[in-house]
């Protein structure tokens, strides 16, 4: 029995003993392929129409060329509208990417939640500068004065301007529009089936008189104030110069409307052919920065994130892609020519490959698209910030449609204060 059960240990020795040499030459083999699992979606980040694109994959061919023992992978065809939820089961399973695209929506929360890694040390020891982002979308990535994410694309608003329209009416445009002058343009070029602008939200308003609704950590909303106050006033005067008609795109598309705005990717998907035959190929237009109120204008950008894994294994490999995809001026410059946004990057928008490519498409300049990524901000990021935007935007309207504009803030604060 003594023997056997020394035969036994002596066995389990051995096979103890060769495990751990196959798992060190398995650990440390130079020719073993590292795997680095992508998070993405198919298509625009911005609900219009995209070009079907191989710029990841030659990204990812780039980046496994200067890493021959790392292997990047992705789980293709999974669309924007089950991102999230796709996302979510794999953070719950214990099996997300290690590198991934975060929604801007969803970053907060999963900030808020450990599934992100802090990147300020990564950013510091490779000496990546923020100043090379632009402002806004660089703190888009800033949570709780930690950086879980750099930019990848973001997409600002401006304003669309009918110039043959204007000229009609014998209207010069401004060089800087503020809201009094917007209005009293709007007020004149409505009659006869014409109108001043469709598709204005109170919330662009909101920008325009530099109205921030809620603090930066989400835990107060500023509803029952002046300045909110007197963002739903503008806008409730706006609407009843069309008798509370609702302008719709389709008549600016035909001509009738002298303002609307527009993001870039919604510019850059209809203005360029083959979209021009089918849309604004009747009337000449422009683009131009928001109409303010205030001294510095502000346009709320939105931006998609890349984010790295708080549980990827090689974390400096992960950061090593992030980096390749958002920092690299070359892979920038091909990513804002195939997509429909712009570079995070100042450089990117101000080099003559960009200028050259929104000369191709008549009215936008890249200067003008760099003035206004200059003016934007990145509109604070809480845990619950979906579900008080929603309420907030159904109490408002809810009160100008149906209440005959009888708007009780008091009300609306205290109903918004319970999402929080």
């Amino acid at each position: 029995m003594i023997r056997l059960l020394r035969k036994h240990k002596d066995l389990v020795a051995w096979l103890t003993a060769f495990a751990l040499m196959i798992s060190f030459i398995y650990a440390y083999n130079p020719g073993r392929k590292t795997v680095l699992k992508l998070g993405v979606y198919a298509g625009s980040s911005w609900d219009v129409p995209s070009n079907d694109t191989k710029v990841l994959d030659r990204v990812i061919k780039k980046f496994e060329k200067a890493y021959p023992n790392v292997k990047v992978e992705y789980e293709s065809g999974i669309q924007k509208s089950e991102y999230s939820q796709y996302l979510a089961e794999k953070i719950v399973q214990g099996k997300q990417p290690d590198v991934f695209v975060v929604p801007q929506d969803d970053f907060a929360l999963l900030a808020d939640n450990g599934a992100l890694q802090d990147i300020s040390s990564y950013m510091e020891n490779q000496r990546l500068s923020k100043t090379d982002f632009y402002e806004a979308a660089y703190n888009t990535g800033v949570y709780h004065n930690a950086l879980y994410g750099l930019p990848l694309e973001s997409n600002p608003m401006m304003m669309c301007v009918n110039i043959d329209l204007l000229k009609k009416e014998g209207i010069q445009l401004p060089a800087s529009l503020d809201l009094n002058q917007f209005y009293a343009i709007c007020k004149k070029v409505t009659h006869d089936g014409q109108y001043g602008v469709a598709g204005m939200s109170w919330q662009n308003i909101g920008d325009s008189f530099g109205l921030k609704v809620f603090t930066d950590d989400g835990k107060e909303a500023h509803i029952n104030d002046e300045t909110f106050k007197k963002t739903i006033n503008f806008y409730i005067k706006l609407r009843n110069l069309n008798k509370d008609y609702v302008v719709s795109s389709e008549q600016f598309d035909e001509g009738k409307v002298a303002f609307m705005p527009m993001t870039l990717a919604q510019y850059r998907t209809y203005k360029p052919y083959p979209y021009r035959v089918a849309k604004y190929s009747t009337f000449n237009w422009d683009c131009i920065t928001m109409p303010t109120m205030l001294e510095k204008p502000q346009t709320r950008l939105n931006t998609v994130l890349l984010s790295l894994s708080s549980r990827c294994t090689n974390k400096q490999m992960g950061f090593a892609f992030m980096k390749m995809l958002c920092y690299d001026t070359t892979i920038q410059q091909e990513w804002l020519k195939s997509n429909l946004g712009a570079s995070p990057l100042q450089s990117v928008m101000n080099s003559r490959k960009s200028e050259k490519l929104f000369g191709e498409t008549e009215a936008l300049k890249s200067s003008t698209i760099d003035s206004i990524m200059q003016t934007s901000y990145a509109y604070p990021l809480f845990k619950k910030k979906a579900q008080a935007e929603m309420k907030l935007d159904y109490l408002i309207n809810q009160a100008i449609y149906n209440n005959n504009n009888n708007v009780d803030y008091a009300y609306i604060q205290q109903e918004v204060d319970q999402e929080l």
